[in-house]
C-alpha cells in the first residue's frame, strides 16, 4: 500500500467519523429534511428546551414584523411543508392562512399547541359577570374590562400566561415524543420544561403578592392572560389599534396618581415618538417588553419584576 493511498484511507474514515458524530442521541439523522417550524418566535424556545440540536428551529414570521399585519407569501408557505412539524398557536390570522393552506398536505404534521388553553373572547371578557360586556368608559373599572378586548375575535396572546405556556408545552412535548417514542431524553427535556413554567407560576404569585398596587399600565393591551391569571387590573392606553384620546388620558392620570403606578410597559414596535409624549404626560417611566422574544421565561421574568416594581 503506498503512502498516498493511507493517507486518502485516514482522510475517508476521519470523515466517517464526523458523519456518525453528526447523528443526534435520538438516532435520526441529522439531514435538510429535519426540521420543525413555529409561527412565532416565543414557540421557538420551547421547542428547542425540548429537542436541543437533534432538529433546525425555525421561525415562520420573519423578524422584525408584526404578527397581526403579516401576510406570508407562497413561496414562505411552502417552504414550510419541508419541515418535520409545524407548531402553532392558531390564533392570528396568518397562523389561520398557513394551516389552511398546508392542512391537506402529508408532508408535515401540523400541531396546534393552543388546544386545551382558556382563550380570552372579545365577545365574553373574563372579568364581566354572565358574559356581559360593558361599554368603555374613562374609568379605572372600565379599563379592566376594556383591556382584555382586542378588534377581530380572541385575544392571540395566550403565550404571555406561565399557566397556558405549560398546556402549549405540554401539546408541543406530547407531540414529539409520540412520533419519537424511543426517545427518552425529549421525556426528561419535557419534564425539565414543565418544572421550569411551574416555578415560575409559584414564584410569580409570591412575588405579585408583595407588589402592594395590583394595577399596571400598558399601552398596548398583550397582558390580558397574566392579569386574568394573577388577578391583576390591566390598564391599557391603546384602543384598537388608536392612540388614546386626551379625555383616555385624563382618566388614565387619576388611576396612575391612585395607585402610584411608576411605569408603563410597551412593546418594541411602537415608536418612541408615540410613547415619549404620553409618559410625560402621565409622569411614568418608559419600560420596553417584547412579548415577541424567544425567551419567553426570561421575557416574563421581567415583565413581572415591572409590575412588581409599579407601586
Amino acid at each position: 500500500m503506498t503512502q498516498r493511498f493511507s493517507n486518502i484511507i485516514i482522510v475517508l474514515l476521519a470523515g466517517l467519523a464526523t458523519l456518525v458524530g453528526c447523528v443526534p442521541k435520538s438516532g435520526k439523522k441529522q439531514d435538510a429534511g429535519n426540521v420543525i417550524t413555529v409561527s412565532i418566535p416565543p414557540l421557538y424556545g420551547l421547542v428547542q428546551e425540548i429537542v436541543g440540536n437533534d432538529f433546525t428551529v425555525q421561525v415562520l414570521l420573519p423578524e422584525g414584523s408584526t404578527p397581526e399585519t403579516y401576510s406570508p407569501t407562497i413561496g414562505q408557505i411552502s417552504a414550510v411543508q419541508e419541515s418535520e412539524f409545524l407548531f402553532t398557536c392558531n390564533l392570528l390570522e396568518f397562523e389561520k392562512v398557513v394551516t389552511k393552506r398546508l392542512e391537506e398536505s402529508r408532508k408535515i404534521s401540523i400541531v396546534n399547541i393552543s388546544e386545551g388553553c382558556k382563550v380570552i373572547d372579545n365577545q365574553c371578557d373574563t372579568n364581566c359577570k354572565d358574559g356581559e360586556n360593558q361599554l368603555c368608559e374613562h374609568s379605572e373599572e372600565a379599563h379592566r374590562h376594556h383591556s382584555h378586548h382586542h378588534h377581530g375575535g380572541v385575544d392571540p396572546h395566550v403565550w404571555m400566561s406561565p399557566f397556558e405556556l405549560e398546556m402549549m408545552a405540554n401539546n408541543i412535548g406530547r407531540a414529539i415524543c409520540n412520533a419519537y417514542p424511543d426517545s427518552a431524553k425529549y421525556v426528561a427535556n419535557l419534564e425539565r420544561l414543565i418544572g421550569k413554567l411551574q416555578e415560575r407560576q409559584t414564584r410569580y404569585a409570591e412575588q405579585l403578592q408583595g407588589a402592594g398596587s395590583r394595577v399596571f399600565l400598558i399601552y398596548h393591551p398583550a397582558l390580558s392572560y397574566l392579569a386574568r391569571d394573577y388577578d391583576l387590573v390591566q390598564v391599557a392606553l391603546e384602543n384598537e389599534g388608536k392612540n388614546p384620546t386626551p379625555s383616555t388620558l385624563a382618566g388614565v392620570v387619576e388611576t396612575v396618581n391612585k395607585h402610584q403606578i411608576g411605569q408603563m410597559m410597551y412593546q418594541a414596535e411602537y415608536p418612541w415618538d408615540t410613547i415619549k409624549p404620553i409618559i410625560d404626560i402621565l409622569g411614568v417611566n418608559a419600560v420596553q417588553i417584547n412579548p415577541l422574544n424567544k425567551d419567553i421565561i426570561s421575557e416574563l421574568d421581567k415583565v413581572i419584576n415591572t409590575i412588581s416594581a409599579t407601586k
